[in-house]
């Protein structure tokens, strides 16, 4: 206040008036400059945030976009999974929602059901079913008479809060209604309008909405809007409470931004309409204005939603107003140092006393300054650009395992970098900016540990000045990321492959059905009884392949699920192999093949009984499909040279090419082929064998030659 003081009588003196009169004139015109160009500054930082503003509400819409359709594909997937049996039972809805791991995935869904159509004349059998699985107060809500009635019989997690939809039917609700006819007649995902749902209680109260996919009895041959109607057994649906669904879309920081999301359903911003806003009480009363304003209409699932965004941005408090500040700091520093030319000379009557003044006030702020680098927690250094190390606090010794700051400074800092050239570019990037901000490379501590580093430096007379943070747990954790993710893409490729196959081998069957069928209700009296006879039986035959078909599929479903349960025990190989024969026996005689075996007496296995007898049946039914009539099958056992017994079943028919075994035990691909006297197969066998086998701890394997047969490995882990 003191040095102030003796400044502003100096500069007003009557003296010091009259020698910068002229100098006033001066600072006034640039004055005004320097604000004019500031008025461009703040117009070109406004058009640049206007345009990443409508960026950013871009990405934040194909954000909701990707993740509503990643809603659908968890719900097609459901669908499908009623569409493939007859019957899912409470249990298997439970653990194939528990398998699918949706809350870690996609997390802000308040639940999956499956809600199914119930007639009237139904209505009291559908009830007391339901209630004789232990619901007894079990009913349909609302009550009333209606045709047609539909009622949430699943929903998971079937905690509390979703309990309170159980019964419900949503079908007599309009708005729920629409989306659901919606998604009958198109066979497609819909998306309701706005709702109350009913898992609401009296507190935090959400508005929501409902996501719907259809499903038919014969999906197949489902392909007209009529056909819809008539084939629709219900809908796998998803419930979302907003907010919930927002935050987990967008996360719960997304609040803490600078931008603000409502969502509108319909095509008009009206507040009745509103289904999300991330605008809290808190910030409602901290915004004085809004610079920016974005509306985008978006159509996703027979909905419409209206986006709305807002950004209470200023071009003087963004990331960019350094620009704007930097003319106004520049011109108003380049006038005032115009002006003081005028009056050096005055300001050297300060020197003597401000030189005193500022020396003991260096030497505090070099004590502070000193202080505070010692006891940082990040790293701080200073090195030459060519690589020598001039000082280092206590962290960053640490940080490389070393004990003392003089056995760290005898190497250069190149030294340290597990690849040099990463050095080379970091000293680069300082030479031609000056500065370096967030830049990664791992380093090689004292005892050979490799960590991952970020340095935030500055170039000042070819020293470098800066801070280390070590990322070592961040980058792992990026990386582990990264491979689930690929992991993941490539099971979900799988899985659409193997669903596709299975469509096709499904189509297969039924489309013979329809053709003999046909034939026969058009031209049934031009047919004898024989001919009617052999129709029958080979109706039979594709209904009992369809049927086998249908329970590997169930069995494989099960396992991946692990609804199925693996007892391991000890077993005689003897015995196991032998029942096998047995069964199959019947199908062997009929193409008069003999099945020879030569099985040690002492060789037992540790296994779970019930799914080998599935593989050895299924190895030796093909081997009676794939051989010529009269011809034999050897089954041997053996041990190996790992302690595991080996179960060796060998035909010797029509084998396999290198292209068919290449196929073999891969779930994306499909190798049903037709046995020799016209036998077909379901495709499913070999993959559901290698699951079980690998499920007891072993391992399968075939050879074979074209025209020479086929012979199939078993190892398994010896009792002995």
């Amino acid at each position: 206040m003191k040095k102030l003081s003796l400044l502003l009588k100096i500069l007003f003196s009557k003296e010091s008036l009259r020698v910068f009169r002229k100098a006033w004139g001066v600072l006034f015109s640039g004055i005004v400059v320097t604000i004019i160009l500031t008025f461009f500054a703040i117009s070109s930082v406004n058009d640049y945030l206007e345009e990443s503003f409508a960026l950013e509400a871009d990405e934040i819409r194909t954000r909701i976009t990707f993740r509503l359709k990643a809603h659908s594909q968890v719900l097609k997937n459901g669908a499908a999974f009623f569409e493939s049996s007859d019957s899912i039972t409470r249990q298997e809805w439970k653990l194939f929602i528990e398998r699918s791991q949706i809350d870690q995935d996609l997390p802000g869904i308040q639940g999956i059901g499956y809600s199914m159509i119930v007639h009237k004349n139904e209505l009291h059998k559908h009830i007391d079913k339901v209630r004789s699985e232990g619901f007894s107060n079990y009913t349909i809500r609302p009550e009333g008479k209606r045709d047609i009635y539909s009622t949430i019989i699943y929903l998971e997690p079937f905690d509390w809060r979703n309990q309170r939809a159980f019964g419900y039917d949503m079908f007599s609700e309009p708005i729920r209604q629409k989306a659901m006819i919606f998604a009958r007649d198109n066979g497609s995902p819909a998306l309701s309008g706005k709702v109350i749902l009913v898992q609401e209680t009296e507190e935090d109260i959400q508005t929501g909405t409902l996501m719907y996919v259809p499903v038919y009895e014969n999906p197949l041959e489902v392909k007209t809007i009529e056909e819809r109607r008539n084939s629709i057994k219900g809908w796998v649906y998803s419930p979302y409470r907003m907010i919930d669904l927002m935050e987990g879309i967008l996360g719960k920081s997304f609040i803490e931004d600078d931008i603000e999301l409502e969502v509108f359903d319909g095509n008009s911003t009206d507040y009745n309409n509103l289904l999300y806003s991330s605008i809290t009480d808190e910030v409602k009363k901290t915004v004085f204005h809004k610079e920016h304003t974005k509306t985008i209409t978006h159509q996703i699932y027979g909905s419409v939603w209206t986006l709305k965004f807002t950004k209470n941005a200023s071009p003087l408090n963004s990331e960019h107003s350094g620009n704007i500040y930097f003319i106004l700091l520049v011109g108003l520093v380049t006038n005032i140092l115009v002006f003081a030319l005028y009056f050096v000379m005055i300001s050297n009557r300060l020197k003597a006393k401000e030189l005193s003044e500022l020396t003991e006030s260096l030497s505090v702020s070099e004590e502070k300054y000193r202080k505070f680098v010692e006891n940082a927690l990040v790293g701080v250094f200073r090195t030459t650009t060519s690589g020598d190390i001039l000082f280092t606090n206590d962290a960053l010794i640490r940080m490389f395992e070393y004990e003392t700051q003089d056995e760290f400074l005898r190497e250069k800092a190149v030294f340290y970098y597990k690849n040099p050239e990463r050095r080379k570019d970091f000293v680069n990037q300082l030479k031609q900016y000056g500065k370096v901000t967030g830049f990664e490379a791992e380093f090689v501590t004292k005892y050979g540990k490799v960590v991952s580093l970020m340095l935030n430096c500055v170039l000042t007379d070819n020293q470098i000045d800066g801070t280390i943070i070590d990322i070592t747990d961040r980058i792992n954790a990026q990386r582990e990321l990264e491979l689930k993710s690929d992991e993941l893409q490539k099971t979900i490729s799988e899985k659409d492959k193997f669903f596709s196959i299975i469509a096709h081998d499904l189509k297969s069957p039924f489309q013979g059905f329809i053709g003999i069928t046909q034939m026969m209700a058009e031209n049934t009296n031009d047919f004898s009884i024989s001919e009617l006879s052999m129709f029958s039986q080979e109706m039979n035959k594709r209904a009992k392949n369809l049927l086998k078909f249908l329970k590997n599929l169930l069995d494989w479903a099960r396992v991946q699920q692990g609804v199925i349960q693996f007892e391991k025990e000890n077993i005689l190989v003897k015995e196991l192999v032998l029942s096998d024969i047995e069964t199959v026996k019947p199908m062997a005689l009929n193409k008069e093949i003999t099945i020879e075996y030569n099985i040690v007496e002492t060789h037992s296995i540790i296994a779970d009984a019930n799914s080998l007898h599935s593989v050895i049946q299924n190895l030796l039914s093909n081997a009676i499909k794939f051989s010529h009539r009269g011809g034999k099958i050897d089954i041997v056992s053996q041990i190996s040279n790992k302690n595991l017994i080996e179960i060796l079943i060998k035909d010797y028919g029509v084998g396999m090419n290198e292209e068919t075994l290449s196929k073999l035990f891969k779930i994306e691909e499909r190798v049903g082929e037709i046995g020799t006297e016209g036998e077909e197969s379901t495709g499913l066998g070999l993959l559901l064998c290698k699951e079980f086998v690998e499920k007891n701890g072993g391992t399968i394997s075939v050879q074979s030659e074209i025209d020479k047969g086929s012979t199939f490995t078993i190892k398994l882990p010896s009792a002995k």
